[in-house]
This record gives structure tokens, sequence and C-alpha cells, in this order.
């Protein structure tokens, strides 16, 4: 009986393995971590901007 236990314990764990949690690291979903990389994306983009008008700026007032 206590074989059989064994048994069905390994089963049931191989089951849960193949199981897909939506929670990811940090308690967050799959969702609210694409959300987060897509800001971090936004945000890397506007820091690209900003340095470019920054350069850009200094060009222009540069020669007055």
């Amino acid at each position: 009986m206590a074989r059989k236990k064994k048994v069905e314990e390994k089963e049931f764990e191989k089951q849960l393995e193949a199981v897909e949690f939506p929670e990811c690291d940090g308690g967050q979903s799959r969702r609210q971590n694409e959300m987060i990389d897509l800001l971090k994306q936004l945000v890397n983009q506007n820091k690209k901007i900003i340095s470019l008008l920054e350069k850009q700026q200094d060009k222009f007032s540069g020669g007055y």
C-alpha cells in the first residue's frame, strides 16, 4: 500500500510540473511582466529622444 502511494505521489508531481501557473517571478502575471517590459522600452526610447534633443539644443545654442 505504501508503495502505491509513492507511485501516485510521483505521478502527481510529474503532472504538477507540466502545469503552467499564471504567476511569475515576484507574484506578477505574464501580462504584467509584458507591460513592465513595454514601459521599460518606452522609458529607454524617451531617454534617447531627450539625449538627441539636448545635442540639437547644444548645436543650435552654441553658435549664438
